[in-house]
């Protein structure tokens, strides 16, 4: 018995779609550049889900750079068939978790699985990676998913105002 080319592909990628061989987990925008006192939001994205349950991350920042200020559910999870519900969790370190479940539904497809509000209280260049990624589909089965960190770099604001180069140029003169 011979298994036509397209089926086999179709079932193979199917496959790899339920185990979550494709998930992916990254920080959406990758480079954030800003300037210091500024409060701003990153997004943790995912792709490929095809029954999420639960999920948990954790990611770190500087903190002499970014001071956490919420974190808020994406639309993967608000979206998502039922209830659910979701809260951070202060490790005490420089790492923060998050953690979401659905509640008698599940999420599929690609989205937001939260925003990451932040406010600039340094000068420099801080990665945000995702340290940890772990999704639970509606058996409990596991996937670690691919991770990719976020940068953000913070710098003194430069005053664009046209009086202070006039008065700048004229201490040249």
């Amino acid at each position: 018995m011979t298994i036509p080319k397209k089926a086999l592909a179709l079932s193979i990628l199917g496959a790899m779609l339920a185990t979550g061989a494709h998930a992916a987990v990254y920080i959406s925008p990758a480079d954030t550049a800003l300037a210091l006192g500024s409060e701003f939001s990153v997004r943790v994205m995912t792709t490929s889900v095809a029954d999420l349950l639960c999920f948990q991350f954790s990611f770190a920042a500087l903190p002499n750079i970014l001071e956490l200020v919420a974190i808020e559910p994406g639309d993967l999870l608000t979206q998502a068939t039922g209830q659910w519900i979701a809260f951070p969790v202060d490790l005490g370190t420089n790492i923060e978790r998050y953690d979401a479940c659905v509640l008698g539904g599940h999420a599929v497809g690609s989205g937001i699985l939260a925003y990451l509000h932040f406010r600039a209280v340094g000068v420099g260049t801080t990665p945000i990676p995702i340290a940890l990624a772990d999704f639970r589909d509606s058996r409990n089965g596991q996937t670690f998913p691919e991770r990719s960190p976020g940068s953000v770099t913070v710098d003194i604001p430069l005053s664009t105002d046209r009086t202070t180069w006039g008065r700048i140029k004229g201490l040249w003169r």
